[in-house]
């Protein structure tokens, strides 16, 4: 068109542009712009549109190349624009950047709306960077910007993150104050705290208040007040929960079955957790490696390692990867049958999925090799734990420090001592009562 010497409007430009753009065009769409620059169909939005796809596509570059190609033409970027490159900024990790962009803005006399503070105190937060989103609350305030919605929702979930869910909960009553609406955001980080906290009774009360305020709780809502329950060990009030959820026409997910199959298998109860799995699997909601490790979990813990492994290999058939986890589950299952054999093939048989023991199934296997007094096979566990740079736990040195002095290796078991104290472990007096009784047995 351009090519034909016909000029379309800057409507016609910008929509092309924008489906280009839109429709994962952007090296063309960007193109298009660049030979389009001093053309008198480009205008703002022409840049807005560029610049928003340089942020989305990765190309930080290419949106400060836009925002400097605009104002050589003389132009003045908006607050739109701006706040754009800073959203780009923090997505692309660059906080620093995006404070800058926010200070040449306020030297420029653009004043930075809602959205833009909004869009700042996000980033921040979402890199770590709390005084500086504090700093920026307590500024808009100064300066009579109010927060928004979801500038209350990102301080609620950043207070109660730290632990100070009151504190949470005084901005909660901010935003009535303010005239500030809440959503069911707002609602569920709250309620997902207190649970975390074991305040189960006052999550449920919100809830209550939810539906006073004309909010419905969603899926969300019950599958963290069900975990609440079931975390203080009110499974049943969890599963009446659960019946409410599908009364209201809502349909529970893998998180919602994984909860109270995890719950009812810490439970002791076996039969309920093969119910849960059959009814998922009815409603077409395959079991997750997380279900299969409760799962494999829920049998080892009951002596039943038979079922365990058959779950092992069901998981496997399914394609699902098996990670520290399942492994976990599996040798804690023989380690406390004392089987060691099979605890030690499938310790072994983890490099074949590229996995690395972590400091947990190393102590296990100490534990089960210490539970059958083998000294030699522990001490060459620990040995390998402080070697692959993890530190072996308390419970772990006393064992070993245990059968060494009963077979008499009462040296072996003051290294162990000193190693203990290197890595900032007290040793028990029984320990060294046990090393001091060796010794006297040997001269």
């Amino acid at each position: 068109m351009i090519d034909k010497g016909l000029v379309p409007s800057s409507n016609t430009f910008n929509s092309i542009l924008s489906c280009l753009i839109k429709n994962e065009s952007f090296e063309k769409g960007w193109l298009i712009f660049q030979e389009s620059i001093g053309k008198e169909f480009l205008d703002m939005y022409s840049f807005g549109i560029v610049i928003k796809g340089c942020c989305e596509y990765g190309d930080l570059n290419g949106a400060f190349v836009a925002l400097a190609k605009l104002k050589q033409m003389g132009w003045r970027p908006n607050v739109v624009i701006y706040t754009t490159v800073i959203d780009g900024c923090f997505k692309h990790g660059d906080a620093r950047k995006a404070k800058e962009l926010f200070s040449t803005m306020e030297i420029e006399g653009i004043m930075p709306n809602q959205y833009t503070h909004s869009v700042l105190l996000n980033g921040f937060f979402r890199q770590g960077l709390k005084t500086d989103g504090f700093e920026l609350y307590e500024k808009m305030k100064l300066d009579g910007v109010f927060p928004d919605i979801y500038t209350y929702n990102s301080l609620i979930n950043v207070y109660c993150g730290d632990g100070k869910v009151n504190k949470a909960f005084e901005l909660f009553d901010e935003m009535r104050r303010n005239g500030v609406a809440y959503n069911v955001v707002t609602y569920n980080t709250l309620i997902r705290w207190l649970c975390q906290e074991k305040r189960v009774l006052e999550a449920e009360k919100l809830v209550d208040q939810m539906k006073l305020a004309g909010l419905h709780p969603n899926l969300i809502t019950y599958n963290t007040l069900i975990d609440g329950y079931c975390s203080v060990g009110k499974v049943e009030k969890g599963l009446t929960l659960f019946n409410q959820i599908k009364s209201y026409g809502l349909t529970p997910t893998s998180i919602t079955y994984n909860t109270l199959i995890a719950s009812f298998a810490r439970a002791g109860n076996p039969s309920k957790i093969v119910d849960f799995v059959r009814e998922m699997e009815e409603r077409g909601i395959y079991p997750s490696k997380v279900t299969y490790t409760i799962l494999i979990d829920a049998f080892a813990r009951s002596n039943d390692m038979e079922k365990a492994l058959e779950v092992f290999s069901r998981m496997h058939k399914a394609g699902l990867i098996v990670d520290l986890c399942t492994y976990g589950a599996l040798i804690h299952g023989w380690c406390s049958q004392g089987n060691m054999k099979e605890a030690s093939k499938l310790f072994l048989s983890m490099s074949e999925y590229h996995l690395e023991p972590n400091n947990v199934i190393y102590n296990m296997m100490i534990f089960g090799y210490c539970k059958e007094g083998s000294s030699y096979r522990a001490l060459k566990l620990l040995k390998e734990m402080v070697e692959n740079g993890m530190i072996p736990n308390g419970a772990s040195y006393c064992l070993t420090i245990e059968v060494l002095c009963n077979d008499g290796k009462w040296k072996e078991a003051e290294v162990l001592v000193n190693g203990m104290m290197k890595f900032g472990l007290k040793p028990l007096v029984s320990s060294c009562d046990l090393i001091q009784k060796a010794k006297n047995v040997t001269t």
